[in-house]
């Protein structure tokens, strides 16, 4: 089984990582994020990898309506789509969680300013991207629900 990490390289590349050990680091730290938040729940067998499930909390906050309407091969397609805003919406709580960290850093490190704020309007951009997909898809979905 892939890595978690080994998966989004796969997917995504390194992105502005500057190698495969920047990019485990970043999602560490977000899934740290979304467990602190409530909406994964970090389960460790006895001598075996760490797992992460989507919490009760996270269906709760965004749920997927499992209402089916049409065929199988379109309601298969609906589920993949409202799958994609789930995973969009995990996404842009990370930004916004990654946003949050770089103003308390501005604060705490005055003197690295500049190089923080870059970072902090590239994850602003990135959250504001996310954004227009959830938002697409939706439209998307909306269109199909009338029709």
């Amino acid at each position: 089984m892939a890595s978690l990490v080994e998966a989004y390289e796969t997917c995504f590349g390194l992105g502005e990582h500057s190698s495969t050990s920047a990019l485990r680091k970043w999602l560490y730290r977000r899934l740290i994020y979304m467990v602190k938040l409530g909406f994964l729940e970090r389960v460790q067998a006895e001598d075996a990898p760490v797992t992460y499930f989507v919490s009760q909390r996270f269906i709760e906050v965004y749920p997927v309506d499992d209402s089916s309407s049409g065929d199988a091969n379109g309601s298969a397609t609906i589920d993949a789509l409202k799958g994609r805003i789930s995973r969009y919406h995990v996404d842009m709580l990370s930004f916004a969680g990654e946003c949050k960290e770089y103003q308390q850093l501005v604060i705490d490190c005055p003197h690295l300013r500049y190089e923080i704020e870059q970072m902090h309007l590239s994850a602003k951009e990135r959250g504001a991207e996310l954004s227009g997909h959830i938002r697409a898809i939706n439209n998307v979905l909306e269109q199909i629900s009338t029709s």
